[in-house]
């Protein structure tokens, strides 16, 4: 799982010379579990590394950067009211299509009918349906490049199902595999 994350790792890092140098970096935590952000995605996983001590290291260099990794437990333990399957092979065949709607910075909203609603800048739209268990909830408006990258690296892990949790539609959601090791925590967009 560990070189599946690795070569996932600049999708989840800012981009060369922006955000602070630290987030360039891998967390490897103490307790076997690593994290990456970009401030506005965190991919966390358990268990994948036995490491004794934290460090971070360069995603592409693996040098080790000398400064504190951001705290991010709070987040990563939030209190979740609704939670929902999706069906994540369902969603693998529409990838290409998600990803031409990255390209240019995309907005997409999750409803409660599990349809995900992306609009273009030219006022088009198109739906993907997900398939899985309803859930009742505010629409969650994301940036179609974090769902593309999310859902780009379960499809490499073979994930099947996605747990999906939302604490309320300002509130990150999260993303997990059905073995609850791997979770991608997408913060909002908001729209007014």
């Amino acid at each position: 799982m560990l070189d599946v994350i690795k070569k996932h790792a600049k999708d989840f890092t800012p981009a060369a010379g922006k955000g602070k140098k630290v987030l360039q970096g891998i967390h490897y935590r103490s307790d076997g579990s690593v994290m990456i952000t970009d401030s506005h995605t965190l991919l966390y996983a358990k268990d994948v590394h036995d490491l004794s001590e934290s460090i971070v290291k360069h995603h592409k260099t693996d040098k080790v950067i000398n400064e504190n990794y951001p705290n991010l437990n709070s987040v990563l333990n939030m209190n979740y009211s609704t939670e929902f399957k999706i069906n994540a092979e369902e969603v693998y065949p529409s990838l290409k299509t998600v990803k031409v709607s990255e390209i240019i910075d995309e907005v997409a909203t999750l409803k409660d009918d599990l349809t995900f609603n992306v609009y273009d800048i030219s006022g088009q739209s198109y739906v993907l349906s997900l398939f899985g268990t309803k859930a009742s909830f505010y629409p969650f408006h994301m940036k179609v490049a974090n769902f593309h990258k999310c859902f780009s690296l379960f499809k490499d892990l073979g994930v099947v199902s996605v747990d999906v949790r939302i604490a309320g539609n300002m509130n990150p959601i999260r993303f997990s595999d059905e073995h609850d090791r791997l979770h991608v925590l997408i913060a909002p967009v908001r729209r007014y």
